[in-house]
């Protein structure tokens, strides 16, 4: 019998004997396996040297032409050393949306990309986030910070982590400090504007117009963190029916302004 993780490699090797018992030497044998043993071996040798890419258990047989066959004692494969984390969260590709919240999660994997399900309890993480700015409002987001994190089945998850700015791009990594073990793909989470909330009227001069010049009237529309709404699922663009009210009065010499009622 023998326990080796996915991080081993275990060589059997074919040893003929004669009917006294003589050591001969090697043989070729063809061979097979049963269990869940995996690569399965196969092919015609005299050894075979198994790397095993996941967990699981079995023997390796050895079939030869004409002496008696013979296998190996049950073999087990455990998970392999931690190797590297996979970061990931619930937007599932998408941007996130400035003021929602979104799930980040930490996957711990060995050296084959086996899930460590061994891998439990609390665990100092170092958090290093990139990109991500206080909304134009000052609003701060909220994200993960260095410290212990209980993990269950090699899986750990920060809850409702927030972005505020809307233009943001932000890279986030993790490394377990005391396995030493760091993220294969940094995290980039892309940040679009909220739904609209306000928005803002200007004229052309800033407000001090001449009486009797035409002017440009702007509105711009703006989420709740003061993020302008230009792009991203809640881009404010297309029709839009806007109602003017305003204070404008007639000239002495009693020509009325012209304002729109609406546009």
């Amino acid at each position: 019998t023998a326990t080796i993780t996915t991080d081993d490699t275990l060589t059997v090797y074919a040893s003929g004997y004669d009917a006294g018992t003589n050591y001969i030497g090697l043989v070729d044998v063809t061979w097979s396996q049963t269990g869940t043993l995996s690569p399965a071996p196969s092919g015609t040798s005299q050894s075979f040297a198994f790397d095993p890419d996941v967990p699981g258990s079995g023997t390796i047989d050895a079939d030869h032409a004409t002496a008696t066959d013979d296998s190996t004692g049950t073999i087990t494969v455990n998970l392999g050393a931690e190797s590297y984390i996979g970061i990931t969260t619930t937007l599932g590709g998408s941007n996130a949306i400035a003021g929602s919240s979104f799930d980040i999660m930490l996957t711990v994997y060995d050296g084959d990309d086996n899930v460590k399900t061994d891998f439990t309890g609390a665990h100092n993480v170092d958090w290093t986030v990139s990109g991500a700015n206080n909304a134009p409002d000052s609003t701060v987001p909220t994200l993960p910070s260095d410290g212990n994190m209980t993990f269950a089945l090699g899986v750990v998850t920060y809850s409702n982590a927030v972005l505020v700015n809307g233009t943001d791009s932000v890279e986030i990594k993790a490394e377990l400090t005391v396995e030493g073990v760091n993220e294969d793909t940094p995290l980039v989470v892309d940040c679009d504007p909220g739904t609209a909330d306000h928005f803002t009227v200007e004229t052309e001069n800033s407000g001090v117009e001449t009486a009797g010049i035409d002017f440009e009237v702007t509105v711009t529309v703006y989420d709740a963190y003061d993020n302008l709404v230009d792009h991203g699922v809640n881009d404010y663009d297309g029709l839009h029916t806007i109602d003017f009210t305003h204070t404008a009065t007639a000239s002495p010499n009693a020509t009325s302004p012209v304002i729109p009622a609406s546009i």
